[in-house]
């Protein structure tokens, strides 16, 4: 570490003494070049010509040293992000959480005038979204590099090897810990001291565990949720929905120990599962009055690390009742935007889900409080201060 970073400063030192060498060779041009002028033209010598002299040979020559050099042009770098694996895992994947915050990143980057793309294999991908920014091959992708000096490359997968063999240097934007912590630990440790330029992590849990590890500054960018598409619509809203997403083989399960204590209580309520396209989502959850999280998490110790779903219901106008853990607890504040209950206290969930639907006034509460939260906190231009920080834009 104290190598590199002498090196990286040796390198810098280095750059600044050949700039000043430059500019007093220019310096001597410009006296010898002046010299040459007065004599063939016979002018008497004036300081007021030489200045004007001296500035039309220096702007010329600043202009040939620029193109010679492409890093001092101020142009927008183009960001390329990427979790392709190989043939077989290309990073177009359907219904992935990290993939949806891979478009919403690039679509809020050319938002702001930046040239980004999406790298997959082949250039395909799943057709899933509301909006699919562009994507590119892996072929293109190197070729854009060839043509363009000023780029980033993004990913948040430290396995993603075909696209990080072709990256100098990476931006890496950690979305879950379960698989940072664990399987990907050793490739994430040799990014971090081969080609880790800068980190972001999606939860302040995650930037936590990043900046112990490894000691490094890690920059918080949460998920990011697209306003134009995620908002309530009350006209569709069915007061006694309940709606729920599978999670795992447990689900279903618990959703009928719900619906038969619900029963038992004289309240009809309907559990209404959802899935699909991320239209079908939104109708889904905007038709809902509450929404179960059913996500007790990956990892028995960190849970889910961006749990997407939670702020899509909250964006829809749910009632969100969820289970503690770590990516939940970072978006939901007990009682003030939602209603969180410790991990596998289902009869937590049950006396809630009761409670709420008895206490209007408490739900119209939550929903103000949750829609507020929203609107501070995930729309999409409140990302780019932290956007604009991770990728060096400053």
């Amino acid at each position: 570490m104290f190598l590199r970073k002498t090196l990286s400063e040796g390198i810098s030192r280095l750059t600044l003494t050949t700039g000043r060498f430059v500019r007093l060779l220019i310096d001597d041009c410009i006296e010898d070049s002046y010299s040459i002028f007065v004599k063939f033209v016979g002018v008497r010598y004036s300081k007021k010509i030489k200045n004007i002299f001296r500035k039309l040979l220096n702007n010329s020559i600043n202009s040939i040293y620029k193109n010679m050099n492409p890093s001092m042009i101020n142009s927008k770098p183009i960001i390329f992000i990427s979790a392709c694996e190989n043939k077989e895992k290309s990073g177009g994947y359907k219904y992935n959480g990290g993939i949806h915050e891979y478009n919403l990143l690039a679509k809020l980057l050319r938002q702001h005038g930046y040239e980004s793309y999406i790298v997959t294999c082949d250039g395909t991908y799943e057709n899933w979204l509301f909006e699919h920014q562009p994507h590119i091959s892996l072929k293109e992708f190197q070729q854009k590099k060839e043509q363009n000096q000023n780029y980033r490359c993004v990913t948040s997968w430290a396995k993603a090897k075909t696209f990080l063999d072709n990256c100098e240097k990476i931006y890496f934007w950690d979305m879950e810990l379960h698989y940072t912590d664990h399987d990907h630990f050793s490739a994430l440790k040799k990014l971090y001291k081969t080609k880790i330029v800068k980190t972001a992590a999606i939860s302040k849990t995650i930037q936590a565990w990043h900046m112990t590890n490894f000691e490094k500054k890690c920059i918080v960018i949460p998920n990011i949720i697209d306003e134009y598409f995620w908002k309530p619509d009350e006209n569709k809203r069915i007061i006694n929905r309940i709606g729920y997403m599978v999670e795992d083989e447990k689900t279903e399960n618990l959703i009928n120990r719900f619906k038969e204590s619900s029963r038992q209580t004289g309240m009809n309520l309907e559990f209404y599962r959802i899935n699909g396209s991320a239209l079908e989502l939104l109708n889904g959850l905007q038709s809902c009055n509450f929404f179960l999280s059913m996500n007790q998490g990956k990892d028995p110790l960190w849970g889910e690390g961006c749990p997407r779903t939670i702020i899509e219901a909250l964006s829809a106008g749910c009632i969100v009742l969820a289970y503690d853990i770590i990516g939940n607890r970072e978006i939901l504040q007990h009682s003030f935007n939602g209603i969180i209950v410790p991990r596998g206290r289902h009869d937590l969930m049950e006396d809630a889900i009761t409670s709420l639907y008895q206490n209007k006034i408490e739900v119209d509460r939550l929903r103000i409080n949750g829609q507020n939260y929203l609107q501070s906190c995930h729309k999409m231009e409140s990302r780019w201060p932290a956007v604009s920080e991770f990728l060096d834009f400053n």
